[in-house]
């Protein structure tokens, strides 16, 4: 089965599809629990869901923390490490695929049109996620220091 191809600019990529962790905003009031001792935390809300409606709709990340990316129903999530110079070879899939490197500095790059690529370097805990049908390859430019990933 051939998967279709699909074209994202580089404006849309970037503005969709990628959430620099330095601009996450996040709450420590998102769910009920919030204010009870032993039960307080702080989310970031990187990709989510289409938050409940109505007056007593309650959002389990917090109505202040809005999602940077939306994805399709069915996606996979990977959090990278290789050595420099090291990634997959160009593919796609049928799902969102999105990846977050763990540490070092990584260039993703994406197919917008039949014969251009465009590409977006990100550092650690920054996220994409490519949409069904993009051609996507990445490649690890900086790796963690001291760790071997052969």
């Amino acid at each position: 089965m051939t998967l279709p191809i699909r074209w994202v600019s580089r404006d849309e990529m970037l503005n969709q599809y990628v959430a620099r962790f330095n601009d996450l905003h996040g709450s420590d009031q998102g769910l009920p629990d919030s204010n009870i001792e032993g039960h307080r935390k702080f989310i970031l809300n990187v990709f989510g869901f289409e938050p409940p409606q109505g007056n007593e709709a309650v959002n389990p990340v917090g109505d202040d923390t809005p999602a940077l990316i939306s994805p399709q129903a069915g996606f996979s999530v990977g959090w990278l490490k290789a050595e420099k110079g090291n990634g997959p070879v160009l593919h796609n899939h049928d799902t969102n695929e999105t990846l977050i490197p763990i540490g070092g500095r990584w260039r993703f790059i994406w197919e917008a049109s039949p014969a251009h690529d465009e590409t977006v370097e990100l550092d650690p805990y920054d996220t994409i996620s490519f949409p069904p049908g993009v051609p996507r390859r990445f490649e690890c430019l900086v790796p963690i220091p001291g760790e071997s990933h052969g």
